[in-house]
This record gives C-alpha cells, structure tokens and sequence, in this order.
C-alpha cells in the first residue's frame, strides 16, 4: 500500500498570541492512524453525522493538543494601523499592476499564481482601477487550456471533468513546475498512471497533464487539486462576467460551470483546506447564478468537513463540543482558545504528496 501524505502549498499564518503550554509540533495531527483512517472512510463513504463523530474522535485523541500547528512558527505582532487609500493605491500602481500585465504565457502555469493575481485585477476593476483586459484574456486562455475538458481532450472521463491539470514534464523541460508541485505530479503519475492524460487538443496538445487526486485502488485521497481549483474557478467567473468579447464571455463561463460541477462531485478530504476552496468557489457561482445545486453543494460539504472540525464552545460550558471527557478550553494549545480555530492546523509552507 502507497501512503501518500499531504500537502500542496498553504498559506503561511502569523498569529498575535503568546506561547504557553503545548509546543510544536505536537504530532497526531488526525488523533492516531486509526483515527485517522476513519476521518478519511467516512468523509467519503459516511453520513454527516459520521464525519462528525470520526473528528470528535480524533480531537479526544489529540487532547489538549487541540488546534496546535505541525510545526513551529514564529509568532509575530500584527499591526493593525489601518493604511492611507494613498498607501494601497501607490502599492497598486507601481507593483501589482505593471506585474499583472507584464505576465507572458510560455508554459502552463497553476492557479495560485497567475490566476490569483488575475483574480485581483479583475477586483481592482470593480473599484475603478483599469486594467489591461487583453493581458488578462490571456491568463484565462491559458487556464482554460489547462482544463480537462472536451476543449482540449478527445474522450474524457466524467469523474474528473472540470478539474484544471497540472502539467507533467521531465524536471529539465522548462515548463516544470518545480517545487513541491512538481515532485507530487512526479509522484502521483508515476504510481497512478491513469490519473495522468495527454491533451489532444489545445494550446497545451501533445503535453500530459495529472487531473485526479483520488484514486480508490491504491487508498490515495489527497484532494489537492482543490487547492489551485478554486482559484482558477473563481478567476474564471469574473472573467466571464468582466470580458468584453463574447466568444470569450462563453468560453470562461463554460470553463467555471466544468469547474464548479467538479467542485461538486470531489469527495471532501482530511485536508480542511482543500475543500475549503471547493466551497468558495461554490458559493461564488451561487451568487452569481442563484442555481441551488450550487448552495446544496457547499452546504452539504461545510457540514461533512468544516463544521465539524471547528472548536466552538456553543453552550458556554468552557469545555470544547464534541470532545468526551470534556477538554477545557483553557487548557489548549494558546491560539486554539478563540472559538472558531480549526482543530487539526496545517502551518506547513511545503509539503509532499507522497
């Protein structure tokens, strides 16, 4: 059996607190193995009432450990001084936006990067602060060539249609993605082959792409995909709505509907992060289009993954729900006593899926 571990990139989080008590990384991120394997059974097999019973069982594994990171962070004082609109407009003009459309597309490239900054100047449109549309057609185009869709493949596979690929090349080619991305598609699609298909068609034709991130056989449920996904698929829904072109306008919003339909059939994941993403992109497509698919979606997978693993204290008992015998709040891990921390804490900046 191949374990393969998360994660993707994640954000890293500076926290204003004092550290008391436990010191990461406190390990038993899930409670035990057992624990564990049973977040993950019932996340994809189980009721919701399950899933929460499975978490409630790894935070009475994790004790006290509640909320504690992987690893140790440096903890800093926020500064809360609120900045002059003469400060973020400057920001603005003289990094952000000469960088936005200075952005030339050779290779594909994942989500987090140019999709996310072009997700940013479509929202500095909105506040009046033009931009090159052209430029930002561009990253769309190449986004959209890098989804698994009838678009660029002959015959596709309706469990992972909609998912936007990340590309799989020798780490000499160029257009390697390096990094931990570029070792975890290494990995996936040299254990997992069939997760990985060459394009027929596209901007992208001839290059091989990893568009799976489950695969039952081999007991692999990472799910971060996600990660990029919900990115490019917001990305992609204030292309549609702010592009000009309408040959344009139809193929952005087909390539957010794929995506959102994907958001909806991908399984939930151990990983709250992941299908955290899922459902910010599924409430955005709500509220754009008012379909209630959408709105059941995200509902259902916040009550599968994310309700259930936040710490709360709903009756003001001072002891955390769920947890049997009872963990007092006082006694977690400092940044966790603020109701509403997760109870499992992914700090890493870099990780494997493999």
């Amino acid at each position: 059996m191949i374990v393969f571990k998360s994660v993707f990139l994640f954000f890293c989080l500076l926290y204003t607190a004092s550290i008391i008590g436990q010191t990461p990384p406190c390990g038993n991120d899930y409670g035990s193995s057992t624990d564990e394997t049973n977040i993950i059974t019932q996340m994809r097999y189980g009721s919701i009432t399950d899933v929460a019973n499975a978490i409630n069982q790894g935070k009475n594994t994790r004790g006290t450990s509640l909320g504690c990171p992987q690893e140790v962070v440096t903890y800093q004082v926020a500064d809360f001084t609120e900045p002059l609109l003469s400060e973020i407009e400057n920001i603005w003009t003289t990094v952000h936006k000469p960088a936005i459309e200075s952005i030339s597309i050779s290779c594909p490239k994942i989500g987090r990067y140019e999709s996310n900054a072009a997700l940013g100047a479509y929202y500095a449109i909105l506040a009046g602060y033009p931009v090159n549309l052209n430029g930002l057609a561009n990253v769309g185009e190449m986004m959209t060539a890098q989804q698994y869709s009838a678009l660029n493949v002959a015959t596709v596979l309706p469990e992972d249609e909609g998912v936007f690929g990340y590309i799989h090349v020798g780490s000499l080619n160029p257009c390697y993605p390096g990094g931990v991305v570029g070792t975890s598609v290494d990995n996936v699609c040299s254990n997992a082959p069939s997760l990985c298909i060459t394009y027929d068609f596209g901007d992208f034709s001839g290059e091989e792409f990893l568009v799976g991130d489950q695969y039952v056989p081999l007991n692999f449920y990472d799910g971060g995909l996600a990660y990029d996904h919900g990115w490019i698929g917001i990305h992609m829904i204030e292309a549609a709505i702010q592009q000009d072109d309408s040959v344009l306008k139809s193929k952005f919003k087909s390539a957010a509907v794929l995506a959102s339909n994907w958001a909806i059939n991908e399984y939930a994941v151990k990983n709250h992060n992941y299908t955290a993403k899922l459902i910010w992109l599924l409430a955005e497509l709500y509220a754009w289009s008012g379909e209630t698919i959408y709105k059941d979606a995200l509902n259902e997978k916040l009550n599968r993954n994310l309700i259930p693993g936040i710490l709360m204290d709903s009756n003001t008992d001072g002891f955390v729900d769920g947890t049997s015998p009872a963990i007092a709040f006082s006694s977690l891990y400092t940044t966790a006593q603020t109701p509403g921390r997760m109870w499992m804490v992914t700090i890493r900046c870099h990780g494997t899926m493999l």
